[in-house]
C-alpha cells in the first residue's frame, strides 16, 4: 500500500470567522418560513448567508421581497424567461416574500452573519439606497455589500442586459453611482464588492469572438479603485467547459476520464485564475460567492442532474483549494436549498416530518465547522502522492491525489480534513502534524461507486480506532481531530 506523509509547511494563517457559508437565492427552494429547516441549518453550520442569492438579487424588489422580472420585448435572451418562470413559482411558494429582518433573523439563529447582494440590474441607485437606509434602521445592514450579479454574463446574452452592463468601464462606474448614494448608511467598515468575470478559468488562452471573449476583455480592463475592497468570482467546473461544447452527455458514464479532470479544473485551474484575479486587483480581497456542482447548464436546460460520489470529490478538493490563497475571504457555496436537488443541502421528507440532509451537507458541514469561529488554516505537503494531469483541453491543467489542510481552533483543538482522490488505497500518515498526539476520533467517507446518487441521502460516514496513521480506501474523505488536552 502506498504511504503518504503529511507534513506542515509552515505558511499558517488565521481566517475570517465566517469564511465559510453558502449562497441563499430566497425566492428558490428555501422554505425560510418555516421554523424547522433550522435544525438543518443549525447542523450544516454556515459562517454567512449570501442574501437575496445570486441572479435573482437582479431582480429582486425590497419592498415585497419578491421578483420583479420585466418585459424587455426582442432581444431578450432565455435565462431571462427562465427568471420570469422563476419569479411566478416563487409567488406559488413564497407568497409573502423575504424581506431582510426577517432573513437576517433566521441567519442570525444559525449563528451566521449575512453577505447583501445589491440589485442594480432593475433598481435604481436611489431605490437601493433607500433599502440601505431601511435595513441600518432596523439594525440589519450587512457589513459586506456585493455590487449585483455577474453582469459581464449580461444574463447570457440577454440585449437589455447587455446594453446596461456593456464592459468594465461602464459598469465600475454605475456601481460607483450605486455605492455613492448608498453611502450616508454605510459603516466606515463596510466593504464593497465588485465583480471579476472569470476569464482564465477555462483555459489561460485568450478566445475568439463570444461571450468568453467578453469576460476576457473585462478582466483586462479591470483596474483597482480605493472605493471597493472585494471582487468576486464564480468557478463552476462544467463538464462541458473542460471538454468541449455539448460534450457532457457523452462523457458523463466515462468517470475515468472526466473526475480527473475536473479536479484538475478545481485544483490548478482555480489557482491560475485566482493569481490572474489577485494580480490584476492587488490590495483586494476575493470573494468566491458561488461555488459548486457545476450542474447549471443542464438545469437550465431544463435537466434534472443529482449531486452523486463524482460531485462529492470535486466540491471537496475545491475546498481544500480555495482556502490556499489568503486572499480569498468569502466562499459561499451553492446553496442553501432544500429542494434535494444537485446543489441541496436537504430534501423534503413530507409535510409533517420536514426536511433530512442530503448531498453535500456533510461536506459543507465538514468545512464549516474546521474553517470559521477564528481558526487558522495551514496547508500541508503531502509526500508520496501523485501528479495526475487533465485529460481535457486544459491539458497543462493538473492535482496531487492527495490533498489536506489542518485547522487550528481557539479552543485549543484542531482538524484535519484529507482527501484520497484515487482508485488506490494509500495510507496517510499524519503524526507529524500534532506532535505524534494521538487523536479524539477519525470519520472517514468511502465513495467506491462513483455514480451512487446523494439525492436522498447523506454519504455514510465509518470510524475508525484513533492512531497516528489510517488507511484510506480509494476515493475517500478523512476528518481527523484532536481535543484541546492534545493541542
Amino acid at each position: 500500500m502506498r504511504e503518504v506523509h503529511l507534513r506542515l509547511t509552515g505558511r499558517r494563517r488565521l481566517l475570517p470567522r465566517d469564511i465559510f457559508g453558502l449562497n441563499a437565492p430566497v425566492p428558490y427552494s428555501i422554505p425560510h418560513e418555516d421554523p424547522r429547516i433550522e435544525v438543518i441549518g443549525s447542523w450544516v453550520a454556515p459562517g454567512h448567508l449570501r442574501f437575496p442569492g445570486g441572479s435573482v438579487a437582479n431582480f429582486f424588489d425590497w419592498r415585497s421581497g419578491r421578483l420583479e422580472v420585466p418585459e424587455t420585448g426582442s432581444g431578450a435572451s432565455p435565462y431571462r424567461g427562465f427568471m420570469r418562470a422563476a419569479a411566478l413559482r416563487s409567488y406559488r411558494e413564497h407568497p409573502n416574500g423575504c424581506k431582510a429582518e426577517d432573513f437576517s433573523a433566521l441567519a442570525a439563529r444559525l449563528g451566521a452573519s449575512l453577505v447583501w447582494v445589491a440589485n442594480l440590474e432593475t433598481s435604481s441607485a436611489e431605490e437601493q439606497a433607500a433599502w440601505a437606509a431601511d435595513m441600518l434602521e432596523k439594525n440589519v445592514l450587512p457589513g459586506r455589500i456585493e455590487l449585483g450579479n455577474e453582469f459581464f454574463l449580461g444574463l447570457l446574452g440577454d440585449a437589455t442586459s447587455m446594453a446596461r452592463f456593456p464592459d468594465w468601464p461602464t459598469t465600475i462606474a454605475l456601481m460607483r453611482e450605486y455605492v455613492d448614494a448608498m453611502r450616508p448608511s454605510l459603516r466606515p467598515d463596510t466593504k464593497i464588492a465588485v465583480q471579476a468575470a472569470n476569464s482564465r478559468w477555462r483555459s489561460p488562452l485568450q478566445p475568439g469572438p463570444g461571450p468568453r471573449q467578453k469576460a476576457w476583455e473585462w478582466d483586462e480592463a479591470m483596474t483597482p479603485e480605493p472605493w471597493f475592497h472585494a471582487v468576486t468570482v464564480h468557478p463552476y467546473a462544467e463538464i462541458d467547459q473542460c471538454f468541449g461544447r455539448s460534450s457532457d452527455a457523452g462523457l458523463r458514464g466515462n468517470l475515468d476520464v472526466v473526475l480527473p479532470t475536473l479536479l484538475a479544473k478545481v485544483d490548478s485551474g482555480l489557482k491560475r485564475t485566482l493569481d490572474y484575479t489577485a494580480a490584476k486587483m492587488p490590495g483586494k480581497e476575493i470573494w468566491v460567492t458561488e461555488w459548486g456542482a457545476g450542474e447549471i447548464a443542464a438545469t437550465i436546460q431544463g435537466g434534472r442532474p443529482v449531486f452523486n460520489g463524482m460531485w462529492l470529490h470535486v466540491c471537496a478538493r475545491q475546498g481544500l483549494a480555495l482556502l490556499r490563497l489568503p486572499l480569498v475571504t468569502v466562499i459561499s457555496y451553492h446553496a442553501f436549498f432544500f429542494d434535494g436537488g444537485v446543489w441541496a443541502i436537504a430534501r423534503p421528507i413530507d409535510s409533517s416530518e420536514g426536511w433530512k440532509p442530503m448531498g453535500s451537507s456533510l461536506l459543507i458541514r465538514w468545512f464549516n465547522l474546521a474553517a470559521n469561529g477564528d481558526s487558522t488554516y495551514e496547508g500541508v505537503r503531502a509526500e508520496g502522492a501523485a501528479q495526475v494531469m487533465s485529460r481535457g483541453i486544459a491539458a497543462e491543467e493538473s492535482f496531487l491525489d492527495v490533498e489536506g489542510a489542518l485547522f487550528r481552533h481557539v479552543d485549543g483543538s484542531s482538524t484535519l480534513l484529507a482527501q484520497n482522490a484515487s482508485s488506490e488505497a494509500v495510507r496517510l500518515r499524519f503524526e507529524s502534524l500534532n506532535a505524534g498526539q494521538t487523536p479524539d476520533s477519525i470519520e472517514i467517507v468511502s465513495t467506491p461507486d462513483l455514480s451512487v446518487s446523494f439525492a436522498r441521502s447523506l454519504p455514510e460516514v465509518s470510524t475508525a480506532l484513533p492512531a497516528t496513521q489510517c488507511d484510506m480506501e480509494p476515493w475517500s474523505l478523512l476528518r481527523v481531530t484532536w481535543d484541546a488536552r492534545n493541542a
